[in-house]
């Protein structure tokens, strides 16, 4: 009896323990549990909207087209033949979809949603280009590591050559920038510029609260719009003797403006810690397309397309994405995107998000001043390249750390620590800007050099290029992350989950370029034993 007393009181003691230890587990997974929740809620949010948008093959008679079709057109995007038209409910518009498909006269036709992403150029000049901007590498104070990146990269290699990016169009998806900056109004090129974002009454539009989509100003509307700014700064900043100097700094930029402001529909997610911003599948798609397609003029076409920011939540397949990407690869246009910020987080795999995932588009991660990968660097079978970006060390202040220093809006709070630990004195640079969201414009900048010498440059072609020239690093990786370490894959090149070929190399890049006849077609073997 007394044994049996005994054994009822460990149970009941255990029992106690393991409520407890339940309710503690709660308690520290309760945030992690709310954000996923908020995900689910963002997803399954009606974000799909009564609104299909179409590119035609030709122009239309759009009161005609829309009378047939039980349509009223609503704007037309930016790109030539392609608009915006409002269905009567979902049921009609997936009754039309697919009779839609069939016409000979359209070239895509998608439904609309609300998606969410987060902000993860006389061809050689006669002389070399000098560079005596302040915060360059050499020219900066001892305590500042100034432009490191492009020592580490070998780009001044480059510019001894006189090749700047010369003739070359980088265009910066990314929210507004600011396009008077000292540093960036010189290579400006406002005719391929525009903005695709949207203001609403309401955060979520449905159909009826759209004030506005598209205009011809993509700057900064806020002091929260400090990314744009940075990421250009990286690739296309002037060499003028003041602040500091891009990649390409004879190279023009375009602002495609796709991401609005932190404060703007942030009333449903005002308390979710992951940045999201939400743009209209029709305006990402037409911001894809724009001004890198075969109509567009040669002296407006967009060479080059940088994107630093990822998708909120895996696994979406966004078909007019995949639809603009692939038309704009086709016309030439390269697509350069950051890999994402979210190591140890769900989103750490990078193949998770489907654009990164595409042969038309070259994902960048991000490696640190001590040639290892970022603490926060995605990683995947899907990255391709890295370059240089800060980090983060457990117990180092920020201002300990080598980031990259880059171009800021004037009137951001953004990146400035404290007066001892400041940026500049005259704030319109800053020191602390990192993620791949730093790596992918400084690739983005390099392909600019090399599309100076070699005009025939595109996506295939370059990539290639970057797996002959690209400089292993941290041979000794062997994380899990890296999947067994610097592997030989089948045409003998190193791969490495964590850093894709390796680190980018300007040099050697660029002398490949010059001298390469062009790659062989692409063949597509089925043959799975």
């Amino acid at each position: 009896m007394n044994n049996q007393k005994l054994i009822f009181s460990i149970l009941i003691f255990f029992l106690i323990i393991c409520i407890q230890n339940l309710y503690a587990v709660q308690t520290v997974f309760k945030p992690i549990l709310s954000n996923i929740q908020n995900i689910d809620k963002i997803e399954n949010k009606s974000k799909v909207l009564n609104d299909i948008f179409i590119f035609f093959n030709e122009k239309i008679d759009l009161d005609k087209f829309s009378g047939e079709w039980g349509l009223k057109n609503k704007y037309a995007l930016k790109t030539p033949n392609a608009y915006v038209f409002f269905a009567q409910n979902n049921d009609h518009i997936q009754k039309i979809l697919p009779e839609l498909r069939e016409k000979k006269f359209i070239d895509g036709v998608f439904q609309d949603k609300i998606v969410f992403f987060v902000p993860h150029n006389d061809l050689l000049p006669p002389e070399p280009i000098t560079i005596s901007d302040p915060f360059y590498f050499p020219n900066s104070r001892q305590d500042w590591y100034g432009q490191w990146h492009l020592e580490r990269t070998n780009v001044p290699e480059v510019w001894k050559q006189g090749i700047g990016g010369k003739g070359v169009v980088v265009g910066i998806l990314d929210s507004g920038i600011d396009y008077e900056h000292e540093d960036l109004r010189g290579n400006y090129k406002t005719e391929s510029s525009y903005d695709f974002s949207c203001r609403y009454l309401t955060y979520y539009d449905a159909e009826h609260d759209i004030l506005s989509c598209g205009d011809d100003d993509p700057s900064s509307e806020s002091n929260l719009e400090h990314h744009g700014t940075q990421v250009v700064g990286l690739a296309s900043a002037s060499v003028n003797n003041l602040g500091v100097v891009g990649v390409a700094p004879h190279s023009k930029f375009s602002s495609l403006r796709v991401l609005p402001p932190e404060n703007i529909n942030s009333g449903y997610i005002q308390n979710f810690k992951i940045d999201m911003r939400s743009m209209r599948e029709s305006g990402f798609a037409d911001a894809m397309l724009y001004a890198s397609d075969r109509k567009t003029s040669l002296q407006n076409r967009i060479h080059i397309k940088n994107g630093s920011f990822g998708v909120a939540t895996p696994y979406n397949l966004y078909k007019s994405i995949v639809y603009a990407i692939e038309k704009s690869t086709k016309a030439g246009t390269i697509h350069v995107q950051s890999a994402s910020n979210d190591r140890s987080f769900v989103m750490e795999d990078a193949n998770k998000s489907f654009y990164l995932n595409r042969p038309e588009v070259i994902t960048v991660a991000a490696s640190d001043y001590y040639d290892k990968f970022a603490s926060y660097s995605s990683f995947g079978s899907n990255v391709f390249i890295s370059a240089p970006a800060g980090t983060k060390i457990e117990g180092i202040p920020d201002y300990s750390i080598p980031h990259n220093t880059t171009t800021k809006l004037e009137r951001s709070q953004h990146a400035v620590i404290s007066l001892q630990e400041n940026d500049f004195d005259n704030n319109k640079y800053t020191r602390f800007f990192s993620g791949t969201s730093a790596s992918a414009p400084i690739v983005s900048g390099i392909l600019a050099l090399a599309k100076q010498v070699n005009p025939q440059l595109n996506t295939r072609m370059a990539k290639h290029l970057l797996v002959k020239s690209s400089t292993v690093i941290d041979r000794n990786d062997n994380s899990e992350s890296s999947q067994g370490g610097w592997q030989t894959n089948g045409a003998g090149n190193y791969f490495n989950p964590n850093y894709g070929f390796g680190l980018i190399n300007a040099e050697k890049f660029v002398a490949l370029a010059r001298n390469v006849k062009g790659v062989t077609e692409l063949k597509i073997i089925n043959n799975i034993n």
